[in-house]
């Protein structure tokens, strides 16, 4: 080889090098202004605290807003009523307005708490993927104990069925009923692939500003839980407001990154004795009818009803009937099983 060839090829390595080199400063500057676009976009968005947040509440018809301080999280609630206590926990998404048009016929008989899940309308919001079901539960009895919560009747939607379900199957005694609303029960796992989607630089928080945290993806996701129905203007301006809360972001990141190994549920669906009543929607796209009769046959206890042209929110859209079902469920000794009683309203 000539010495001109081999100063050729010394030029060459040296001219790959300096694009390497150029490629990785041009990736690293990229990703630091991508950096500090998302974060420009989540501060934004995110412009209040919890506490802040709150003073706005009364927009959408919310009184006697509450803030409890259970130590590592700070809870969100109201309460109305006087009687036996029934505790409301709303779905994935939700806040308590989700149940704005039941408290006020349940409280008539009923001491009636509903509440904000931790990462959730005006609740705290936790960063650290910690936020499982069986920590919800765990919440759920600390905001009992704090408030001198006895038995009570747990009712919940979706997600907030499922943490119901594992309340009552960590501490029996401190459940007298079940309602569970098109619950989640069955394990959701997401791919391995996915989770380690997750962990990627700015991926999440493109992702969740993209979706979860968008709220023209907030009301075509109403679209579809309410179906056949126009959803009206103040319902997505409620669902779409604790946006504005500080962390909401990172708090649904941490929430996707959270393992759904540490919940019983269901393999030990069948020891949970707490009596049931399951309320579904035949147009439920979320959880179609097939978990809820999967799931009224598991439990020992349980009656089953479904409202005609129902979706994933009855307690929403079918406001009168699902306060019906429940007052009349509440109401009545059940102590047989009733896993045959299957009723379309």
């Amino acid at each position: 080889m000539t010495t001109a060839h081999k100063n050729i090829m010394r030029f060459q390595d040296r001219q790959g090098l300096l694009v390497l080199l150029a490629g990785f400063g041009a990736a690293a500057l990229a990703s630091t202004v991508a950096q500090k676009a998302l974060q420009s976009a989540i501060q934004a968005q995110e412009i209040y605290s919890p506490i802040e947040a709150i003073r706005h509440v009364g927009q959408f018809g919310i009184t006697d807003n509450q803030l409890l301080d259970l130590g590592d999280v700070q809870i969100h609630y109201t309460v109305h009523g006087a009687g036996a206590p029934l505790i409301l926990l709303h779905g994935f998404g939700g806040w308590l307005y989700s149940w704005r048009h039941n408290i006020p016929a349940l409280a008539r008989h009923y001491r009636v708490y509903a509440l904000d899940l931790p990462g959730f309308g005006f609740s705290s919001r936790v960063t650290e993927p910690v936020i499982s079901i069986r920590n919800y539960a765990r919440w759920v009895r600390q905001f009992m104990d704090h408030l001198d919560i006895g038995p009570a009747v747990l009712a919940g939607n979706s997600m907030g069925g499922r943490i119901s379900i594992q309340v009552a199957y960590d501490e029996p005694e401190r459940v007298r009923k079940l309602v569970l609303i098109t619950s989640q029960w069955e394990t959701v796992n997401f791919a391995s692939y996915s989770r380690l989607l997750l962990h990627l630089p700015l991926l999440p928080e493109a992702l969740v500003l993209r979706f979860m945290a968008n709220p023209t993806y907030i009301k075509k996701t109403l679209d579809l839980l309410w179906p056949g129905q126009t959803v009206p203007e103040e319902v997505t301006q409620a669902y779409c407001f604790p946006l504005k809360v500080k962390g909401t972001v990172r708090g649904l990141i941490a929430m996707s990154q959270t393992p759904d190994s540490d919940s019983d549920i269901p393999a030990c669906i069948g020891a949970v004795q707490a009596p049931a009543l399951l309320i579904w929607g035949d147009k439920d796209v979320i959880f179609p009818p097939s978990f809820g009769h999967r799931l009224t046959a598991a439990l020992p206890a349980a009656r089953y009803v479904e409202f005609p042209g129902a979706g994933h929110v009855p307690n929403e859209t079918h406001a009168a009937q699902t306060n019906a079902a429940m007052l009349d469920f509440l109401a009545a000794d059940m102590a047989i099983d009733s896993r045959a009683v299957i009723n379309t309203l």
